[in-house]
Parts: C-alpha cells; sequence; structure tokens
C-alpha cells in the first residue's frame, strides 16, 4: 500500500513536470509564431516599398484595361495623321508645345517660373490650363498676350497636398489634356510648376525616343516633366495611363512606371544632374549647378511654403527686381477679364 502511495506521489510529480514543460514549449512557440509574423508583415512591408512601381502590385487595375489593344478605335481615327518624332532641334520649336497647369494657391510659383522662362527666349508655344476661376482671371489679365490659355473643368480652391484626392485629380486632368493635343500631332513637353528653366531643355531631347522624361531615382521615372512626341504608341501609353486612373483616383507616378515596364514606347531618361530634382540638386557642388538645366522643387514637400523657401535658399527665386524682366507688383486687378478661353 505504501509502496503504491510512492508510485502515485511520482505519477503526480511526473505529470506536474510534463505539464510544466508543456507549457513552457507552448510559449517557446508563441515566441516563435509572434517573430515569425512580425519578421513576415516586415518583410511584406519591405516587399510593397520595393515593388511600388510594379505592375503586379496595382491590384486594384482590371486585367481588361492592362490589355487594352494597341489600336483603339479612337487611335485607328488619328494614325495616318501622327508622325514619330525621333529627335528634336532648336529649329523644331514650332511642333512643340509647353503644357502647365496651375490653380490659384501656386500662382506665384507660375510668375516665378515664367520669370525665369522668358530669360531663355524660346519661340515656343505655352499653354496655361487654370485649375480654378481666380487664377484663370490673373492669367488672362497678365500673361494672355504671351501664352494661349484654357480653363478646366475642375475648380481646385483647397491646398494641393502631395498625397492627396485634389492633386491627383489635378494629374488626371492634366493626362486629357496632352492627350488630346498629342492626338491633334503636337508634341507636348509637360512640366510641374515647382520647376526653374535654367538653360534650354529642348536640346537635351535627342535620339530615337517617344519620350524623355526626368528621372526620380535611378530607376524611376516622373512624371514632373515630360517630353513627348506624337504618335499612335504615345498616344496608346497614354490612354492605358488614363484608364487605369479613371478606374481609381491615385498617385499617377506608380502606374506610369509600372505600364512603362509593359509597353514598346521608348522612353529615355533624362540626365539627373542636369534636370535636377530637389534631392539631387542639393547634393550638386556648385560647378554641377551651373550645368543644370532645370530644378524640379520635388521631395513630396507637404506645404506650398516650404518649397518656395527652398527655392529662396537656393537662390532660385526671383522677386521681380531684374529689371529686363519687370516687376510682378503691377499685375492688373482679376475683374478686369472676363472669363472667356484662349486655345
Amino acid at each position: 500500500m505504501q509502496r503504491f502511495r510512492k508510485q502515485n506521489e511520482f505519477l503526480r510529480m511526473d505529470i506536474h513536470k510534463l505539464v510544466f514543460l508543456l507549457l513552457i514549449v507552448r510559449l517557446l512557440l508563441c515566441c516563435i509564431d509572434v517573430a515569425l509574423v512580425r519578421d513576415h508583415i516586415k518583410s511584406q512591408a519591405n516587399e510593397r516599398r520595393r515593388s511600388a512601381y510594379n505592375i503586379w502590385t496595382i491590384h486594384f487595375v482590371p486585367p481588361r484595361l492592362m490589355n487594352i489593344s494597341k489600336a483603339t478605335n479612337e487611335l485607328n481615327e488619328t494614325q495616318e495623321s501622327l508622325n514619330v518624332a525621333n529627335s528634336i532641334s532648336e529649329n523644331e520649336f514650332d511642333k512643340w508645345t509647353i503644357l502647365l497647369t496651375i490653380n490659384d494657391e501656386y500662382f506665384d510659383f507660375f510668375q516665378n517660373w515664367w520669370l525665369f522662362f522668358v530669360r531663355l527666349n524660346l519661340p515656343v508655344k505655352v499653354l496655361v490650363i487654370a485649375e480654378d476661376g481666380d487664377v484663370f482671371r490673373k492669367i488672362m489679365a497678365n500673361y494672355a498676350a504671351y501664352t494661349y490659355v484654357e480653363r478646366s473643368e475642375l475648380d481646385i480652391e483647397e491646398e494641393t497636398y502631395f498625397d492627396s484626392n485634389v492633386r491627383r485629380k489635378i494629374a488626371f486632368s492634366r493626362i486629357s489634356h496632352i492627350i488630346r493635343y498629342l492626338k491633334n500631332g503636337t508634341n507636348i513637353l509637360y512640366s510641374d510648376i515647382d520647376t526653374v528653366w535654367l538653360k534650354n531643355p529642348f536640346s537635351y531631347f535627342t535620339g530615337a525616343c517617344d519620350m524623355w522624361v526626368q528621372m526620380e531615382d535611378e530607376n524611376i521615372y516622373s512624371t514632373g516633366f515630360l517630353a513627348i512626341s506624337s504618335n499612335v504608341k504615345t498616344c496608346n501609353f497614354m490612354q492605358r495611363w488614363r484608364h487605369v486612373l479613371k478606374y481609381k483616383i491615385q498617385d499617377d507616378r506608380p502606374v506610369f512606371n509600372a505600364l512603362l515596364k509593359y509597353t514598346d514606347i521608348r522612353p529615355c531618361p533624362l540626365d539627373d544632374d542636369k534636370f535636377a530634382a530637389g534631392p539631387t540638386f542639393r547634393r550638386l557642388t556648385d560647378a554641377q549647378r551651373q550645368e543644370t538645366v532645370i530644378v524640379h522643387n520635388t521631395n513630396f514637400e507637404l506645404a506650398h511654403v516650404m518649397k518656395r523657401e527652398r527655392f529662396k535658399m537656393w537662390k532660385l527665386w526671383n522677386n521681380g527686381t531684374d529689371k529686363d524682366l519687370g516687376s510682378l507688383d503691377d499685375l492688373k486687378n482679376d475683374n478686369q477679364v472676363n472669363e472667356t478661353v484662349v486655345g
């Protein structure tokens, strides 16, 4: 009997030890599971960042949009009237139009862009598309004699932060305007308004290319400075880009880069030292800055005032004191013009 009790005690002790060991094992397994989940989430996040410009990560693009025919009915109607422009010489300015889109918030950036632009004395058409009534009246009152002005269907009055639907709507509208002119046989140089042109950019658009694009990073094309030749392939590409953004309003840059991987157009990257984004220009030496063609005030600043202060710091903000350029203080009153469109 006593022996039987001892055996029961040993058995209970063994069971307790076994339960304790099982709890320890379970705890270790839970820790491993947590670590694995954490590493998985981290790796997934890194993969999303690395592949942000890969077409397969754009899960909201329906397959039917990615397989749009390269010769739609619309393109067939204009195919015969479009010619491929393989290179650009300074004597071909009549084939090109500079396209800008602005709202009233960035009217001062347009003034700054214009004061630098007129120094270059380029005989090229400038088309300004106004995104609200206030900026339309200002452009018409002060620049209509020098530019072509159009009023868009948008009416942007709030601040256009980088990662906002307002900015995305403007980007979508801009693509529609570019397509319209490309289909008419006009080569388009689109430039964001937060740029400064220091040299003639057209002389760098050479080679057998369909478009010349500023680089945002080593392998990422920017959508803020695009020189696009008018031909069937570029029209088709721009329409596909527009189709995707129409399906879901979103950041236009990843879609642009993703579609470039699955197209037969020939994009040519522009020298990132000469066509410098904000982070690139910041690291350039004084000697290198002397060779810069355009400076694009990127780096995704959220506030308009931060961009302006950065240009001032780089001595790229013209306050209108240059005698040869005139002053901006003599702007006409907004109500001196009618709301008509000059095309």
